[in-house]
């Protein structure tokens, strides 16, 4: 147990009767995949999943109004963060192409998602995939990383 999460239910519940029903579902959203981390420290991967996978769908059922930022980590990208570390890459791809479906362009989401295919035995689609995270407008930042220097010169040639 959390030094708040006794506060969660009625965060929950005050933004629902304000009327700000997006807000409660993004609390519910973020203390999903933080009790989804819980259990992964405490070895209930089973669980773990299960408690992200719930935050992915209630992120999709959850309207996002345009002139609001969006979420502060999309379920998704956490979920594949977790299949990854999980070693199980091909479900990792999955998840955070769901969540570049939602928030394109996202450069964690696009670095999981070269990391996933990667460890999925995909390299085209991770040389793909890493040509994409250079081109999202941090590439500086993106040739740093030491995964993603092998695939600069396939980028280049493009």
């Amino acid at each position: 147990m959390t030094l708040f999460q006794p506060l969660w239910p009625e965060l929950e519940q005050r933004a629902s009767t304000a009327g700000e029903a997006v807000f409660a579902r993004q609390s519910q959203m973020l203390r999903l995949m933080l009790d989804g981390w819980r259990a992964h420290v405490a070895k209930d991967d089973a669980n773990a999943v299960a408690l992200l996978q719930q935050a992915v769908e209630l992120e999709g059922a959850t309207p996002k109004p345009p002139v609001t930022p969006a979420a502060t980590l999309p379920a998704a990208e956490v979920l594949g963060d977790l299949l990854l570390e999980l070693g199980r890459a091909r479900d990792a791809v999955a998840a955070y192409r769901t969540a570049l479906q939602r928030f394109p362009r996202r450069f964690n989401t696009t670095l999981g998602l070269a990391r996933a295919l990667v460890a999925a035995g995909d390299e085209k689609g991770a040389t793909q995939t890493y040509c994409e995270l250079f081109a999202i407008g941090t590439g500086e930042r993106a040739a740093t990383l030491e995964d993603a220097r092998r695939f600069r010169k396939s980028c280049k040639a493009r």
